[in-house]
């Protein structure tokens, strides 16, 4: 009974050795889109806008992609590692452009090389250098405001002229605070023919600024436009937020605080008379723009006058238009809008509202107290 006991234990274990060290059976596959991707034409010194190529793992197993290389040298990686592994129904993307040196088609090749599979994944590329006749004349290459006092807006109209012979698209305007402009979506500017615009600087602290308005084309080359001006001292109560307000998006929590200087604190807020916020959202009488977006508000430009009133006998009374720009979901999580810091005792904002000075507190997505 002893030998068959022992006989029988051996027997567990040796099957339970075999069970434990049997392989997983590897099914699905590890795919790529687009296997073939026209970046259409583009002018020779420009870059086109970057086709995004997804590596998706359909297996049941984590995938390395152990190396990648392209072909075709007017081609450019412009995002995407190797090596790197991809979990399990997951993926990994790589962008690429097209930025012709010469006339004519040109061909290219991104090769995805796997750690499961001899064959390479492959994605044929394809793009024709062409040469414009179009050119963009700015009605200025500099633009000086002010000086001005804090908190007020001044603007400026910019003209954009074709002067050439073939038309051209003007892609986008971009300007950073205390610079603004009206918006401008993609835009066919034929031979001729002009697009006219408004630049505006609202200054938020007292000083200097200088920046670059940049204008980004289909078929020219990129120009940037000179922006400076100056701000002094406000004399009286003054609306101090830029009078472009954060981005809302759709259907998503949005918060944005105003601000006021001079005058007798406190103060109270109000959307003036005759003016409406964009569906959703609502003025505290503290000051804070805030609400969730409506669904059913169209994406673009909007604008609102707002009201500062302080508690000087009688009260100062100053207003301010101000634009919110409304987008339509892109598909991140947007409604998570604030973190609260254990320091300070502020009110919780976006970070994006955040202006010039010094703040409290630090998070960070690897290690504790920042990254």
């Amino acid at each position: 009974m002893q030998r068959l006991s022992s006989r029988s234990a051996a027997s567990v274990c040796l099957f339970l050795f075999a069970v434990g060290s049997a392989a997983m059976a590897f099914t699905g596959s590890v795919t790529v889109t687009p296997t073939r991707a026209n970046l259409g034409q583009e002018a020779v010194g420009l870059k086109t806008r970057p086709v995004v190529i997804q590596v998706t793992n359909g297996t049941n197993k984590g995938v390395s992609v152990t190396s990648i290389s392209l072909t075709g040298s007017q081609f450019q990686l412009t995002q995407g590692i190797a090596p790197i592994v991809v979990g399990r129904g997951t993926s990994t993307t790589y962008t690429i452009l097209f930025a012709p040196t010469v006339t004519g088609r040109a061909t290219g090749t991104f090769t995805i090389t796997l750690s499961n599979q001899t064959q390479p994944l492959t994605v044929s590329l394809m793009g024709t250098g062409v040469v414009s006749t179009a050119v963009a004349s700015p009605s200025a290459t500099s633009l000086t405001f002010g000086p001005i006092e804090q908190g007020l807006v001044t603007s400026q109209l910019f003209t954009l002229t074709n002067t050439g012979a073939q038309s051209f698209g003007l892609r986008q305007v971009i300007t950073d605070p205390p610079f603004s402009n009206d918006p401008v979506s993609i835009t066919t500017v034929a031979a001729g023919a002009s697009v006219s615009f408004n630049v505006y600087f609202s200054p938020t602290t007292v000083g200097s600024f200088t920046d670059n308005m940049i204008l980004d084309f289909d078929t020219v080359p990129q120009q940037a436009i000179a922006l400076s001006g100056s701000s002094t001292t406000p004399s009286t109560l003054a609306v101090t937020t830029s009078n472009l307000l954060p981005a809302a998006t759709q259907n998503a929590a949005y918060l944005a605080p105003l601000a006021a200087t001079l005058g007798t604190p406190p103060y109270t807020w109000a959307v003036q008379s005759g003016s409406t916020l964009p569906s959703g959202l609502t003025l505290s009488t503290d000051g804070i723009v805030s609400g969730t977006v409506a669904s059913t508000v169209v994406p673009g430009s909007y604008k609102a006058t707002v009201q500062v009133t302080d508690s000087s006998v009688p009260p100062l009374v100053t207003p301010k238009l101000m634009t919110i720009p409304v987008g339509a979901p892109t598909g991140a999580a947007c409604n998570n809008i604030v973190t609260n810091s254990t320091e300070g005792t502020g009110p919780l904002v976006p970070i994006d509202v955040l202006g010039t000075g010094t703040y409290f507190g630090s998070m960070g997505g690897l290690y504790d107290l920042g990254s």
